[in-house]
């Protein structure tokens, strides 16, 4: 709310449509009709290391944020792929005194990216709609919890630092820059930033020597 001037707390008993019969998903409109507000919803976790509570709030926010429409104008096609990016950034496995617990402000949680895809296969998603694809620390991903996260969920969820230059084909997608100062393409691991899918972007609010980098930062990681 400080960024934005406002802040806009979101109950998740408010939500919109979740039973129609709608070939489309979309944002709450609420959400759409303040693009520039900070949305806040409150939650009463205990303890980071509450996974059942965390799940549940991951699952209340889905429930409050999408849900289907007949706004073919905003609407989403139900077909398309979800493609999730969490903050996987490592965790610094090799630092003396490192444990698990202590490195969960890093990432975000996988309960909360849980619930949160459990809310979209209430609207009629399946698990194999679903991707996370990352590039930093791949062999962290069981420390998260995330290797068990897709198990249980049966999403798609690859880590790949592999050299761009030595992946096969299928493993990437290119986007072109137009007018880019840096770049004139960027190569993403597949499905990002590929036709028909959808992304979500989850960071982790957390303490950076570059400041609040957020979601901008988050997609390096892709």
């Amino acid at each position: 709310s400080l960024l934005a001037g406002a802040g806009l707390i979101i109950s998740p008993a408010r939500a919109f449509s979740r039973k129609n019969a709608s070939s489309l998903f979309g944002i709450n409109p609420f959400i759409l009709q303040n693009p520039d507000a900070v949305f806040v919803m409150q939650t009463n976790i205990n303890l980071k290391t509450n996974s059942s509570a965390i799940k549940e709030a991951g699952l209340s926010f889905g429930r409050s944020v999408f849900g289907l429409t007949d706004d073919v104008g905003n609407g989403i096609p139900m077909t398309n792929k979800v493609v999730i990016k969490p903050n996987l950034t490592c965790r610094s496995r090799s630092s003396t005194g490192y444990t698990i617990e202590k490195s969960m402000g890093i990432v975000t949680d996988a309960f909360f990216v849980e619930g949160i895809i459990e809310s979209l296969k209430e609207l009629g998603f399946t698990s194999g709609q679903f991707y996370i694809r990352e590039v930093n620390c791949p062999d962290d991903l069981e420390d998260g919890g995330y290797l068990d996260m897709a198990e249980r969920t049966g999403i798609d969820l690859q880590g790949i630092d592999t050299p761009v230059t030595e992946l096969s084909p299928d493993k990437i997608q290119w986007v072109d820059v137009p007018d880019g100062v840096c770049f004139k393409r960027i190569p993403y691991l597949w499905p990002v930033n590929a036709p028909e899918t959808f992304p979500l972007n989850i960071s982790k609010f957390k303490a950076h020597g570059m400041g609040l980098t957020l979601c901008a930062k988050n997609l390096q990681g892709t």
